[in-house]
Order: C-alpha cells, then sequence, then structure tokens
C-alpha cells in the first residue's frame, strides 16, 4: 500500500512540473524600462522557430530578418507613449524564448537614450 501512494506521489509532482502551453502560438514581450516613459525601442531577437511579430497594447511593429540564422531586427513604436510590447509567433511556446537584446531606445519625445543593460524584455505564455 505504502508503494501506491509513493507512486501516485510521483505521478502528481511529475504533473505538476509542467512547463506550460506547447505547440504553436504566440508570446508576449514587455519592454521593461528602468527610467522614462518610452516612444520607441530597437531590439534584435534571435530564437528557433519565430515565425512572425505583431504590436500588441498600443504599439506598432516593423521587423526584418538580420541574414544570421533565427535572428530577426524588430522596431517598437507607442502610438502614444508608454509601454512597448509586442507579439512573438512562435511553432513551440514549450520551447526556449527568445533572447533579446536592445539595440536603441528613444523617450516619449522622441530622444535618444542610452541603451543599457537595465532594459530588458520578459516574455509570457
Amino acid at each position: 500500500m505504502k508503494r501506491v501512494y509513493l507512486t501516485a506521489a510521483a505521478l502528481l509532482l511529475l504533473g505538476a512540473c509542467d512547463s506550460g502551453p506547447s505547440g504553436p502560438g504566440e508570446l508576449t514581450g514587455r519592454l521593461q524600462t528602468p527610467g522614462p516613459v518610452l516612444g520607441a525601442a530597437v531590439l534584435e531577437v534571435e530564437g528557433k522557430g519565430i515565425t512572425s511579430f505583431a504590436g500588441s497594447g498600443g504599439t506598432r511593429v516593423f521587423f526584418s530578418p538580420t541574414g544570421v540564422e533565427d535572428t530577426y531586427r524588430v522596431v517598437l513604436m507607442a502610438q502614444v507613449p508608454g509601454e512597448l510590447q509586442f507579439q512573438v509567433s512562435v511553432q513551440n511556446r514549450g520551447a526556449k524564448k527568445p533572447s533579446v537584446s536592445v539595440v536603441a531606445v528613444a523617450s516619449g519625445e522622441n530622444l535618444p537614450l542610452p541603451a543599457t543593460a537595465d532594459y530588458k524584455v520578459r516574455f509570457t505564455k
């Protein structure tokens, strides 16, 4: 009987380790800023299985492959300065999330800001 309980407990623990939904779908990316409200940003996004990018929450998006495999240059422009967010269509939402480098940022007044390591993109499923 003890073995049955241990097996049941192990199965419950394995089921709790689910990494979330998999298969094709979208990830939502949000650019986190340490300071002023942003109006635009240029990102370099790298990841396997990326199929497209789209704007979200009042952000317009333009993108193009860089010529390096699985790497894209993505421009985010806020229609009204504020949070910059976007959608990434991927072949498998359960795969590793894309990595992002912030290349350039501009304030809500369209002034260039230093693109420091303090700017980060967080992805949610």
